[in-house]
C-alpha cells in the first residue's frame, strides 16, 4: 500500500492546532535553505557565462573606433583583437598598450604617442559600452543553471523537509501538551475535596491543541456519566490516540481506574508526573542538542561555499574573467562538476535532516 503523502491543507491542520498558520512565507522559510546551498554551490562550479572571446572579439571589430585606431597603429590594434579573441588576461598585456589611463611613472610603450593613447582609450570605452548590454544579458541568461538547481533543492525542502518539521513542531508541542494535563491532573487529583470531574475540566481549560478538544469531550461523558462503559470507551480513545507516549498512556489507565472505581493511588500518579517530566526534559535537550547540530553544519557549508568562491576568485585572476568563463563555467567540466558538487551537498543535507527529524531513540 502505497503511503499517504500528507497535504499542504493537514500541515496547515497540525501548525494551526497550536496557535500557528502555515502562511505562504513560513512555508518558504523552511523549504527554501535547501534550495539555497544547492544552488549556492552549482554556482561555483557554473557562475555566470557572458560573452565569449570570440563574441567580443566581433564587437571589437564592428566598432569604427577600432578601425581609427588600426589605422594609426595596425601593430597595436591587431595585438589588442587577438588577445580578446583568445580570452587572454588583461594583466599580461594591457601595460604594453598606449594609454593615457597609465600609470605615470610607469615607462611608456616604445611606439607611444599621445594621439596613439587617445585613440586606444576611446577604442576600449566604445567596446566596453557596445558589449555591455549584450554581455549582461548573457549572464543573467545563463543563470538558468542554476535555476535548475535551486528548484531541485527547493522540491526537496518542500517534499521532505517541509512535513517533517511541521509534523515535529507539532509532536512537540503535543508532547509539551500532554506533560501540562499529567501535572495539572496530579495536583487536582490531591484535592479529595472535589469530584473527579473536577481535575479533568482544569486540564480542558489550561491545555490547547487537539488534546483540549479530547479533554472536553472525556470531561462531558464523565460529567453526564451514563455508564462506566461510556466512561472506559472515552478513555481507550484518548489511549489510542497517544499510543505512542507510554507514560502518557499508563497516566489515563490510572485515571480510567480511579474514574470507575474510584481506587486512587496519589503516589502512582505522582511517579508517572517524574517520569513524563523527565521524558520531556530529555526530548527538548535532545531537540536542541539536534538542531545546534544542524545550525553548525549549515555554517560549515556556508563556509565551504566561501572557500569555493574563493579558489574560483583566484583561479579566474590567473586566467583572466573572459577565459575563465568559457572554459570553466562555460564547459561541460563545469556543469559536470557542479552536478557532483550541488549533489553531493543536497545527499549530506539530506542525511542530516534525516537524522535531525529521526526521533526513534526518544520513542525508546
Amino acid at each position: 500500500m502505497a503511503k499517504h503523502r500528507t497535504t499542504i491543507t493537514e500541515l496547515n491542520q497540525l501548525d494551526h492546532a497550536y496557535g500557528r498558520n502555515l502562511t505562504w512565507k513560513r512555508q518558504m522559510k523552511i523549504a527554501i535553505k535547501p534550495a539555497i546551498i544547492t544552488a549556492l554551490f552549482s554556482f561555483v562550479l557554473l557562475g555566470v557565462v557572458g560573452l565569449t572571446p570570440k563574441e567580443q572579439g566581433a564587437i571589437v571589430q564592428k566598432t569604427p573606433e577600432f578601425s581609427y585606431f588600426q589605422q594609426i597603429d595596425s601593430e597595436d590594434a591587431q595585438t589588442y583583437l587577438q588577445n580578446i579573441k583568445s580570452g587572454k588576461n588583461k594583466t599580461y598585456w594591457e601595460a604594453d598598450m598606449p594609454s593615457l589611463k597609465a600609470d605615470p611613472d610607469d615607462p611608456k610603450p616604445q611606439n607611444y604617442t599621445h594621439e596613439r593613447a587617445e585613440a586606444y582609450d576611446a577604442m576600449t570605452a566604445a567596446v566596453k559600452k557596445k558589449s555591455m548590454i549584450p554581455n549582461a544579458i548573457k549572464m543573467a541568461l545563463s543563470l538558468w543553471r542554476e535555476a535548475v538547481f535551486f528548484l531541485i533543492g527547493l522540491l526537496y525542502g518542500w517534499l521532505y523537509v517541509l512535513p517533517r518539521q511541521i509534523k515535529l513542531e507539532y509532536n512537540m508541542n503535543a508532547l509539551t501538551q500532554r506533560n501540562s494535563a499529567i501535572n495539572l491532573l496530579t495536583q487536582a487529583f490531591a484535592d479529595t475535596t472535589q469530584p473527579p470531574v473536577f481535575a479533568l475540566q482544569v486540564a480542558r481549560d489550561n491545555t490547547k491543541g487537539k488534546l483540549k478538544d479530547d479533554f472536553r469531550l472525556l470531561s462531558s461523558v464523565v460529567a453526564k456519566r451514563e455508564s462506566d462503559e461510556s466512561i472506559m470507551n472515552a478513555i481507550r480513545d484518548l489511549r489510542h490516540e497517544y499510543a505512542d507516549d507510554m507514560v502518557f498512556d499508563l497516566y489515563m489507565e490510572q485515571v480510567a481506574t480511579y474514574l470507575i472505581k474510584g481506587d486512587i493511588s496519589q503516589e502512582t500518579f505522582n511517579n508517572l508526573m517524574r517520569q513524563h517530566n523527565a521524558i520531556l526534559g530529555e526530548t527538548q535537550i535532545f531537540q536542541q542538542h539536534k538542531t545546534a547540530r544542524v545550525k553548525k553544519l549549515t555554517m560549515l557549508m556556508y563556509m565551504t561555499f566561501g572557500v569555493g568562491v574563493f579558489v574560483a576568485g583566484v583561479v579566474m585572476n590567473i586566467l583572466g574573467p573572459s577565459l575563465f568563463m568559457s572554459k570553466v563555467w562555460g564547459s561541460l567540466v563545469g556543469f559536470g562538476g557542479a552536478v557532483v558538487v550541488a549533489g553531493g551537498t543536497l545527499w549530506i543535507y539530506s542525511m542530516m535532516m534525516k537524522n535531525y527529524f529521526d526521533n526513534d531513540l526518544m520513542s525508546m
